[in-house]
């Protein structure tokens, strides 16, 4: 291989194998990679992520339904590897209009083997089967020869498409619904025999197709109704059914009937599979960040108001001990004014006694001031006066 180029800050490979997926590396007894099924070598510059993108789609059409159950779509699975919802719907468009195209289209040169090829016509023939809606049902054996083959149309009503058979050989019917690119839609797949002891087998909405098998290259859709929903896109998909039931003698006739809708415009139904469903859960997951989002800021919101509320409670509880404080305080100066009125009591009852004495007093003055004795004496206290002098 040469060395990568560079396109448009795009890191790229020449020559570059476009069909390096997982199915086409084995490991031999040494655990040494070895890449098999190399015939879709492109001698032209193509960028790296688009070989890993078709390695994972690839492996996403085959596992989806276990995929799903840890990945929402294929973008999240590619963003792992950081192939972003841009490059994933770039890429989807090439895969559809270019190398799906080139592989099963009239530039394939390479399919030269009758036994595999399939039949080549050209536009005007092309277009006569499009105007007439013409498909054909097949039942295959095992080793992939055709058994049976009904035409059917293609419309917007569900059909039904019978074949008997003489006898079977073989345990395991394969159906072929299609025989091009379609959106089938099957409303039951019924078989019974002409012997009356077997009961017969059936596969619709009733039992959600339990049991039915189908080939890889089927890519199942799910819906709102009660279909088995699918794409066939490349080559023709495949249902496989145990009838051994029914087979209490190889010289059984058996019938099997195929009730289904077909529509052979494709890119609609490509386009709501792989595009636009993919651009609705990319909707949901938007609507889920900005619900996360606004639950992230309520919850800020909420932590901010619980610091507002703790900021208050420590407020409240500083208050509280001040009042304590104050209530401590009027409580002391109220004991203190209570001993001040007992003093004050004691001062006036002290205050009281003295005035009675005074009183006292001064009447037993008054009372001598006003005696005889003291008025008789009055001369020698003045003479006591003078000589005192």
């Amino acid at each position: 291989m040469q060395r990568g180029g560079q396109l448009n800050n795009v890191y790229c490979i020449n020559p570059a194998n476009l069909d390096l997926t997982f199915d086409n590396i084995i490991l031999d007894e040494n655990n040494v990679k070895i890449i098999i099924d190399s015939e879709w070598v492109f001698h032209s510059y193509v960028p790296v992520t688009f070989i890993v993108f078709r390695s994972v789609y690839s492996f996403w059409i085959k596992y989806r339904l276990l995929l799903t159950n840890h990945f929402s779509s294929l973008f999240e699975l590619l963003e792992k590897l950081n192939i972003d919802s841009k490059q994933t719907e770039l890429f989807l468009s090439v895969e559809e209009e270019f190398f799906q195209s080139f592989v099963y289209g009239d530039s394939n040169e390479r399919l030269k083997f009758s036994r595999f090829s399939k039949k080549k016509i050209n536009f005007y023939q092309f277009d006569e089967i499009l105007k007439s809606n013409k498909f054909n049902s097949r039942i295959y054996s095992r080793d992939g020869l055709i058994i049976k083959s009904a035409e059917g149309f293609a419309d917007s009503n569900f059909n039904e498409i019978i074949f008997n058979f003489d006898h079977v050989s073989e345990d395991l019917i394969c159906i072929g619904p299609v025989d091009q690119q379609a959106y089938v839609q099957i409303e039951s797949i019924t078989i019974y025999s002409d012997d009356l002891l077997c009961d017969q087998v059936s596969y619709n909405s009733g039992n959600n197709f339990k049991d039915i098998q189908y080939s890889n290259n089927l890519i199942f859709i799910e819906n709102s109704g009660n279909e088995f929903s699918f794409l066939a896109f490349n080559n023709e998909p495949k249902l496989f059914i145990d009838i051994s039931k029914l087979l209490k003698s190889r010289k059984t006739n058996i019938t099997l009937v195929l009730k289904l809708k077909v529509d052979l415009n494709l890119t609609q139904y490509y386009r709501q599979a792989f595009i636009g469903k993919l651009n609705e859960e990319e909707i949901i997951k938007r609507k889920i960040f900005d619900k996360d989002s606004e639950i992230t800021k309520l919850k800020q919101e909420m932590l901010n108001l619980k610091d507002i509320q703790s900021e208050y409670k420590n407020e409240i509880s500083l208050l509280s001990s001040q009042l304590k404080n104050m209530t401590d305080e009027i409580k002391v100066l109220g004991e203190k004014i209570s001993n001040y009125k007992i003093e004050i009591d004691d001062h006036i009852s002290v205050n009281k006694d003295y005035k009675e004495q005074i009183n006292e007093l001064t009447n037993n003055l008054q009372e001598i001031l006003n005696s005889t004795s003291w008025k008789i004496t009055a001369p020698l206290r003045g003479i006591k006066k003078i000589i005192g002098k």
